[in-house]
């Protein structure tokens, strides 16, 4: 839930309630202009949402808070972010133990300056740290959604519909409803896509009760812990379960015990969330198991009316939906060809007028700007990618390859559409490193004997707005062990002037590791032209001689 603005010729506040499909789409919950942002305004809202929904879940923007009241405390960026690596290292703690220790040392740290470590506590730590700190969070399901980019991108959206700030309020709901109306078609082509489309790596005989009756976006996270388990399996009392916690999916002990013993998961062991894949309303699809003879009755009953009724080509398509229930093993789905990318008329463009609808900068913005040295990245910043600029020896090998965005974070991007499946990640792959590095101090320090190496790295790791500025990008070599340390990993990283294999340095590491590979390009001139892609299919042949 948030508020946005510059959407009508009232300037009233929009509020725009978001929520989350199984298919991993947005939708919008509800909308409503408000007068104010107070209390009483949101407390309206909330009540009379009340009597549509049973639960409601409150936005949280603590970091951009932290920021605007914390940041103005310190003389120097390098104060400052030392003070958020150590709030950072309190939020992230995993266990309660953990947060206790880190709350101590956070507090015996900035003893000098008891306003700011007083506003933490007392504004954030003691009344809410049940809903963001790890410890507490890692035990809610909450279908890994944290942050609140989501709504952000909504937001984005929205606007894109609306089109100007100067429409009435009948101007802008009609519009609003085109946006509903958009969306409702789209979530419903991906719940249908969930159901008939079957992908190939999902057709191994542990899915085949899962297959058609839960989302892809939930084969994909299971897809991805079975990935992580290495061959020495995992135990169950070291495994954490935090998937099976946040998720309501198999957690990698579970999956490991399913491909040991060649035994499917059953249904029952995905939450029900992932299960919804048609647009009936909670609980009409629901039957009680004494009155199934009845439903079947009717529904076959009916399917019979619509098969004499229908023409010859109807009726065709009815049998071939009948048959895939009946004998699905006459029948095999596969993913369609993927399509090239075509190029679309050139960018215009705009100039700035008052209809505008992009949204000002927020306090927290402003904050950044005025102390930070180093510009944003320019919206112009545009992405390209170029194998000419891959060593020839190593065009031969790569089939595909995949961009990402141009904002500063494309080596994190890059690292989780690689590892996690998901670009939109990025935020948990800067956040892995740096615990990894705040958890194991004394091996990073004894593999890197540069002087301040360590706090350098926590520096570049420590920025999750939507456009990081040049002093938070990845960076190679600092990175390229961490990364393949921390996801287990052989990270290959080519382009530049030498091609290079970063291997992981801890002890526990498959026989046979995944090998991830990336590319640096160029894509203009300066220090702003560099840029990360990922290679999606290459060839690896092994060596010989």
């Amino acid at each position: 839930m948030d508020c946005t603005y510059k959407t009508n010729r009232y300037r009233l506040s929009l509020f725009e309630i978001v929520g989350i499909t199984s298919t991993s789409m947005m939708f919008s919950v509800a909308c409503a202009y408000l007068e104010a942002e107070k209390e009483e305004n949101y407390m309206w809202a909330l009540t009379v949402l009340k009597g549509l929904m049973d639960q409601s879940t409150l936005p949280s923007h603590i970091n951009k808070n932290i920021t605007v009241n914390c940041k103005k405390k310190f003389r120097t960026k390098e104060q400052w972010e030392s003070f958020l690596s150590a709030w950072n290292l309190v939020v992230l703690a995993e266990t309660e133990s953990r947060y206790s220790e880190m709350l101590r040392r956070f507090q015996e740290d900035y003893v000098t300056n008891p306003t700011i470590v007083n506003y933490a506590i007392n504004n954030w730590i003691v009344p809410y740290k049940e809903r963001f700190v790890s410890c507490w969070t890692n035990s809610v399901m909450d279908f890994d959604n944290t942050i609140t980019y989501r709504a952000e991108g909504a937001h984005a959206k929205l606007k894109r519909f609306l089109g100007t700030s100067t429409d009435n309020v009948e101007g802008c709901w009609e519009k609003i409803y085109d946006l509903m109306e958009t969306s409702f078609n789209a979530i419903k082509a991906s719940f249908e896509k969930s159901v008939n489309v079957v992908q190939h790596r999902y057709k191994s005989p542990i899915f085949q009760f899962l297959r058609g009756t839960i989302s892809i976006a939930a084969l994909d996270k299971i897809y991805e812990e079975m990935e992580s388990i290495g061959n020495d399996g995992v135990d169950p009392l070291l495994c954490g379960c935090v998937m099976r916690t946040k998720c309501g999916l198999p957690c990698a002990h579970e999956i490991d015990q399913h491909v040991r013993s060649s035994t499917p998961f059953s249904l029952d062991s995905v939450d029900k969330f992932w299960r919804k894949l048609d647009m009936e309303p909670i609980g009409a699809n629901i039957m009680v198991v004494t009155d199934v003879d009845n439903r079947w009755f009717e529904t076959w009953t009916c399917a019979n009316n619509m098969f004499a009724q229908a023409d010859e080509s109807e009726r065709l398509l009815m049998l071939k939906r009948f048959r895939k229930i009946v004998t699905p093993s006459t029948t095999s789905m596969v993913e369609p060809d993927v399509q090239t990318k075509t190029c679309g008329r050139p960018k215009v463009t705009k100039t700035k007028d008052i209809t505008s609808t992009k949204r000002e900068k927020s306090a927290f913005e402003y904050t950044d700007s005025f102390n930070d040295s180093c510009s944003q990245v320019p919206d112009s910043f545009e992405c390209a990618t170029s194998l000419s600029q891959i060593p020839a020896s190593f065009r031969g090998y790569v089939a595909r390859t995949k961009d990402v965005n141009a904002d500063g974070h494309c080596g994190f991007l890059a690292i989780a559409g690689l590892v996690l499946g998901d670009q939109e990640s990025w935020s948990r792959v800067r956040t892995d490193l740096f615990y990894e590095i705040n958890s194991n101090p004394k091996m990073w320090d004894r593999c890197f004997i540069e002087r301040g190496w360590r706090e350098k790295v926590l520096k570049i790791l420590n920025c999750h707005e939507l456009t990081a500025p040049t002093r938070h990008w990845f960076v190679l070599p600092d990175l390229g062990h961490l990364v393949a340390t921390v996801y287990k990993v052989a990270l290959v990283m080519l382009g530049g002037r030498y091609p290079t294999t970063f291997i992981s340095l801890s002890s526990s590491v498959p026989v046979e590791p995944k090998c991830i590979c990336m590319a640096h390009v160029q894509i203009g001139e300066g220090h702003r032209a560099n840029h990360f892609i990922q290679w999606k299919d290459y060839r690896m042949d092994c060596a010989a001689g």
